[in-house]
């Protein structure tokens, strides 16, 4: 109800003798309302709305029976702002609504320090705005401490797979993607109060990794990427966490007056002038402790005079007079395990658990410490409140507490599959916190490719276990760094020192073989070696056993033994090495060694088996299949990049694309994601996707800062091909250089790093290839016809190229197979050019391969004038290209360029050149054909200039070309044709 004109009600009542102070607070009294509330409510017109309302139905009861007409009370609420303390929150809370209502949609950031009432005026523009329907929806946002999980309530899911052990890029991806997903789903009003404080135990980060404050990132991620019709007011402690650039208007809170003070307090509790005076002393002008204060006055009588005046000792009293009561202690506790740091309310069901009863069996003035204004997730009065008694809490009571919160956690997850992974990650926290260390390692251990649920756990729990628990644990820790690639984790080197010391020589062996394989990641193949000839690892396969601990150990061992052979380029050994690692592999380990089968059968040219043994990983079929994520994206790189080199970049461009999702969700290494990212970007530009792949090698060179140098240089040099796509000779020839110049750094990759600076002096060949042809490097591509600088300047480094090249290793056989088709381009003699084609065509080993060295003879032929022997190599071509598409899409750049050499070949060999273009045009409909359809035209232009000029003009005419393109050249004119339907 709105506030009444009291003395105006009292006044019919005194002249009638009724109504004196004192009855009234005589009957306050006896309907258990505050008889201090009177003369507040009477002259200061401030008190709390249940005295207000007590003292209403005694004055109407008091009229009627002196006859008179009862007063009505006026339902409609007072404006909020009247209540609001301070000219700074009025004129914000006037100025926002005012926006509000006017259909705008203002943004506004207020700061003040703790206790100016910022949560104070975000409450009640909440409140206004509800009541008022005058928007579609109202958000409160209150951030600090650990921020994340009210981010995940309002939509963040990418914060889910968020954790500490992951590197600061993807973290820092992550928490991007998580406050554009909350972005998304606002609509409305944002009301956001944001403290320092961390997401998911992380530090908030900028797109480099970088840290920054959780109010810089909040104004960063969430307020200045509102989308546009949305409200917002951001409330920050301190004018200097607005770093970020902005355009809202600030303003600044100032603590409130004496006076201001007193009127909240007398809103909220009901005291004599004596007591509210000694609140004020007490609390000072800060809203926080005096809303504690408040309710603490429903329980206690308030600290005395000299306690008053020193904060040590009058926090003390505070904190004793509030624990001596049982109830409210229990409900401290209960808020105390069951309300983690940062957050400002709890689960009902949550904390009703960790209290060990229902809310509803406590007694009032107990119940007075919460607000329930959601009653599904009611919060203490006071931030203040539990941290000025959480040091005094019994520890025992507060570890049950927790075991209690974790049951309600388990329970509701079990429930819930749509928050599982929050819930089960809550529960996980209550573990810990309850030291059930036996329940927290089964969890972990338990978790499977769940890394929110492993990281992080081994340095809190590490020094409370002993035995069997702490080993398992560890090994838990290693395998999940391990999948990772994060060898190099403090967590897992740590975990992995606790193994080596482990009284089970099968225990010190597995770690051995950890180490193995830690140096297998990182190209060391002498220390993988070493390791594999310890005494422990090998009295551990010497003794043999059928347990699975014995059976994974010799799997692993003969996976590092297939390493070390494939990267001394012994193929067969390396399969042999696979045979024994899948005859010992247990189940739960059988996907691995398929993959590394796969990736051997890929080696050795057998890509059928290749393909089966990768898809079979990627779609997890067969017995054993893995439910590890990052198994099955590496898997289904690895089939991309096989599809991708088979002539098949439509199915490689979605299995790439899933790789990188995948790997991204599941926080692998930046180094990994930037590789897997660049052949995605090597997929889309032989799609003719160029803007699309060079914005994902943009992406991946993003990830790259203080890598390793092979990664970083692997990365620049991918992305030349696809700069020479978008007809840039000279940045191909900065990035090729750059890649070679990070090659010059020390690594331990030292066979890779061989092979990748071979590999970017190729690409500066091409780089020169295309500057010299004067055309974007992107079928169809014709050969050279005339000789200048640049194309000798590419011959002689693709000479060189060749030159140097072993012949074993696979990766050298494609880069040599790939030379000489470049060099028949950048050979302007046809007979030349054609040896080099032959010898192209005697490393063919797959379908594909042919129909790219066809294609390539045909040109020569074309270059040399003999079109019939052109077409039958494009015949041949276009047969091969559909036994490679079988099942899957062609190859649309190969396909492009048949049909440019098709064309060509067919009006130099007299084809009526009407019907050759009409079904030329026909041909070029096929969507895929889209981003070449401009160089075929362009080649078909060419071509038709051979005709004459009146010749070419009538038979452009015949394709629907109009007059007033008859000033441009045909091959110009052609490549306006329009293919509408």
């Amino acid at each position: 109800m709105s506030q009444p004109d009291w003395l105006s009600l009292l006044a019919p009542l005194r002249a009638r003798g009724k109504g004196s102070l004192r009855s009234l607070e005589q009957a306050m009294r006896a309907r258990g309302a505050s008889p201090h509330a009177v003369r507040n409510l009477v002259y200061r017109g401030v008190g709390a709305e249940g005295d207000r309302l007590a003292l209403f139905s005694i004055l109407r009861e008091l009229h009627q029976e002196i006859g008179l007409a009862p007063p009505q009370a006026v339902h409609s609420q007072a404006p909020a702002e009247l209540s609001l303390l301070g000219r700074e929150k009025r004129r914000a809370y006037r100025q926002f609504l005012a926006g509000v209502r006017a259909g705008r949609a203002p943004r506004l950031i207020v700061t003040g320090r703790a206790g100016t009432g910022k949560t104070l005026l975000i409450e009640h523009l909440e409140r206004e705005l509800l009541r008022g329907d005058l928007v579609p929806g109202v958000t409160r946002l209150l951030l600090g401490d650990e921020a994340a999980p009210a981010l995940i309530e309002h939509g963040a899911e990418s914060l889910r797979g968020l954790h500490a052990g992951l590197p600061y890029s993807v973290q820092a991806e992550l928490q991007a993607q998580g406050a554009r997903e909350v972005c998304q789903k606002l609509q409305g009003v944002l009301l956001l109060r944001v403290v320092s404080g961390v997401l998911k135990g992380t530090p908030p980060r900028l797109p480099d990794g970088t840290q920054t404050t959780l109010p810089d990132w909040a104004l960063r991620y969430l307020f200045q990427e509102l989308p546009p019709g949305v409200a917002a007011l951001l409330a920050l402690q301190d004018a200097d966490d607005l770093s970020g650039e902005h355009t809202a208007e600030v303003i600044v809170l100032k603590p409130p007056t004496t006076e201001e003070s007193r009127r909240f307090l007398l809103s909220r509790a009901a005291l004599a002038p004596q007591e509210a005076d000694e609140v004020l002393r007490a609390a000072g002008r800060n809203l926080d402790r005096l809303a504690l204060l408040a309710a603490v006055h429903g329980l206690k009588p308030l600290p005395g005079k000299r306690a008053a005046t020193e904060d040590a000792a009058r926090d003390q009293q505070l904190a004793q007079r509030i624990l001596a009561d049982p109830d409210v202690l229990d409900l401290i506790v209960a808020l105390c395990a069951s309300l983690p740091d940062g957050e400002t309310s709890v689960r009902r069901d949550v904390l009703e658990a960790a209290l060990g009863r229902p809310l509803t069996r406590l007694p009032p003035h107990a119940r007075a410490l919460l607000e329930e204004i959601n009653a599904q997730e009611p919060r203490p009065v006071s931030r203040a409140l539990v941290p000025a008694v959480r040091d005094r809490l019994d520890e025992t009571a507060l570890r049950a507490a927790h075991e209690r919160a974790a049951r309600a956690y388990g329970e509701a997850a079990r429930h819930d599959a749509g928050a599982r992974r929050v819930l089960e990650a809550r529960r996980l926290w209550h573990l810990t916190e309850a030291g059930a260390w036996n329940d927290v390692v089964a969890m972990a251990t338990g978790a499977g490719s769940r890394g929110d649920l492993i990281a992080g756990v081994w340095p809190r729990v590490r020094r409370q276990l002993r035995g069997d628990a702490r080993l398992t644990l560890a090994q838990t820790t290693v395998r999940h760094y391990a999948s990772l690639g994060r060898y190099d984790h403090p967590d897992a080197r740590d975990a992995l020192s606790v193994l080596l010391e482990a009284p089970d020589a099968l225990v010190r062996a597995w770690a051995r073989l950890k180490l193995a394989e830690s140096a297998v990641d990182r190209g060391a193949f002498d220390a993988a070696g070493a390791q594999l000839d310890t005494s422990d690892v090998q009295d551990a396969l010497s003794c043999g056993g059928s347990e699975a601990g014995a059976s994974e150990l010799r799997a692993d061992a003969a996976l590092v033994r297939a390493a070390i052979a494939r990267w001394r380029g012994d193929v067969s050994g390396a399969a042999g090495a696979c045979d024994e690692a899948l005859a010992a592999a247990p189940a739960a380990s059988l996907d691995r060694v398929r993959l590394w089968r796969g990736l051997i059968a890929k080696d050795r040219g057998d890509w059928n088996e290749a393909l089966r043994d990768l898809s079979a990983v990627s779609q997890g079929e067969g017995s054993g299949h893995t439910s590890d994520p990052l198994l099955r994206a590496r898997a289904r790189y690895q089939e991309g990049d096989l599809r991708l080199r088979l002539g098949q970049p439509v199915t490689a461009e979605a299995a790439l694309s899933q790789a990188l999702a995948a790997l991204t969700r599941e926080g692998a290494p930046a180094d990994e994601r930037a590789r897997v990212q660049a052949r995605l970007g090597t997929a889309l530009r032989r799609l003719g996707r160029v803007g699309e792949a060079r914005a994902h090698l943009s992406e991946a060179a993003g990830l790259l800062p203080d890598l390793e140098p092979v990664v970083t240089a692997r990365v620049l040099s991918e992305a030349v091909p696809v700069d020479l796509a978008l007809n840039r000779p000279d940045a191909g020839l900065r990035g090729a250089t750059a890649a070679l110049a990070w090659l010059e750094r020390p690594s331990e990759r030292s066979a890779e790093a061989a092979y990748r600076a071979r590999r970017a002096r190729y690409r500066i060949a091409l780089s020169y290839l295309t500057r010299g042809l004067g055309r974007p490097y992107l079928p169809p591509l014709p050969g050279a016809r005339w000789d200048n600088a640049d194309l000798q300047r590419a011959r002689e480094l693709l000479d060189n190229t060749l030159a140097v090249l072993g012949e074993g290793a696979d990766r050298d056989w494609t880069l040599r197979f790939d030379a000489y088709l470049s060099r028949a381009l950048a050979e302007c003699d046809p007979g030349k050019a054609a040896d080099d084609i032959t010898r192209a065509l005697e490393l063919v080993d797959h379908p594909y391969a042919e129909a790219q060295v066809r294609a390539a003879r045909a040109e020569v032929w074309l270059r040399a004038g003999n079109a019939e022997r052109a077409l039958g190599e494009v015949n041949r071509a276009h047969t091969l290209l559909r036994r490679v598409a079988l099942g899957t899409e062609p190859d649309p750049g190969l396909w492009a360029a048949l049909l440019a050499l098709e064309t060509r070949a067919s009006l130099l060999d007299g084809a009526p050149a009407g019907p050759t273009l009409r079904w030329l045009r026909e041909a070029l409909r096929e969507p895929l054909l889209t981003p070449f359809r401009e160089g075929v035209l362009r080649e078909a232009g060419e071509a038709l200039e051979g005709l004459g000029l009146a010749a070419s003009r009538e038979l452009l005419r015949e394709v629907g070309l109009p007059r007033y393109l008859d000033d441009l050249r045909p091959a110009d004119a052609l490549r306006q044709l329009s293919f509408g339907s």
